[in-house]
């Protein structure tokens, strides 16, 4: 091998290394949702009342330089804090980060919605729905679309980038639009 083979082969590593290293250094975007319990549109954070009762904060203080990977259609689908309209009361919060959570963007659900938690007992992909079977009440037909936020371990996504499961828990909340219960947020669940 030539000195010259030599320099580019190391040059191509180096190259390399340090497009793993800035993948790597990607912050994943993640989303929860609740009932707005604050909101400071001067700093941009917010707190959420979740559905068991706690609460979650999130600051608004993101660093410049941090890469996110935030899904493309959500991101479209959002605004933030404050963009909220006044009286916002259920909101999905796309974030970054855990000690502090970093607001990147939110979602308004309106003032009414639907919670449920069951289990897919079937899919019908001709209609973008799932139906889910409660422990108690009901069965629940929500349609999916890529405005739905799916709450992955790798992620929040549109929820046309997810297949869920005949047989998965999941926690879904729907809107109801012309008679339709529309899925706004859905999150698997593990046993």
């Amino acid at each position: 091998m030539t000195m010259k083979g030599l320099i580019n082969g190391l040059a191509l590593v180096a190259i390399l290394a340090l497009a793993q290293t800035s993948l790597l250094a990607q912050e994943l975007v993640h989303a929860m949702v609740g009932t707005t319990a604050g909101s400071d549109p001067t700093t941009g954070s917010i707190t959420l009342q979740l559905a068991d009762r706690t609460s979650a904060s999130f600051d608004s203080k993101p660093d410049l330089s941090t890469h996110i990977a935030f899904d493309k259609t959500l991101r479209k689908e959002s605004a933030t804090v404050n963009e909220l309209p006044k009286g916002t009361t259920h909101v999905i919060v796309y974030y970054y980060g855990l000690s502090p959570a970093i607001v990147v963007a939110v979602k308004d659900l309106g003032k009414k919605i639907e919670s449920v938690t069951g289990t897919i007992t079937s899919i019908d992909e001709t209609d973008q729905s799932i139906t889910i079977q409660p422990e108690t009440g009901q069965l629940a037909t929500c349609y999916v679309s890529n405005e739905t936020t799916v709450e992955t371990p790798y992620g929040a996504v549109d929820g046309t980038k997810y297949s869920v499961q005949k047989g998965e828990k999941v926690s879904a909340v729907c809107t109801n639009e012309a008679g339709k219960e529309i899925a706004q947020f859905i999150q698997p669940l593990n046993d």
